[in-house]
């Protein structure tokens, strides 16, 4: 099993529907939701310290998300949207293959 370290651990009303979702980020920005959410805000709390001593997720447990805006993560994924772009453009790669985030800069 292969665990991911993790910075910070954050609970918050993600969806405006009064449940509570558990955000964990790394150093560098990548961010994972957990997938359930919690009506109690005692048990969200109560999930995300033991998160945090824990000091690091399984990441097949939880549901990776957008990397913070201008972290290093969300950096490295601007440039492999980029690069994908370019192999496209110039016909290296199939537009078909692409991740959706390629997609929507096509």
């Amino acid at each position: 099993m292969t665990r991911t370290a993790i910075h910070t651990v954050d609970v918050g009303d993600l969806t405006g529907d009064h449940r509570l979702t558990v955000l964990a980020e790394t150093r560098d920005g990548d961010r994972f939701i957990f997938p359930q959410t919690f009506a109690d805000s005692e048990r969200a709390n109560k999930f995300a310290r033991r998160v945090r001593e824990a000091g690091s997720i399984d990441p097949a447990l939880w549901a990776v998300t957008f990397p913070r805006y201008g972290s290093e993560a969300y950096a490295r994924e601007e440039l492999e949207a980029w690069e994908w772009a370019q192999a496209i453009r110039m016909g290296h790669a199939n537009e078909a293959d692409a991740p959706d985030n390629v997609r929507t800069l096509l």
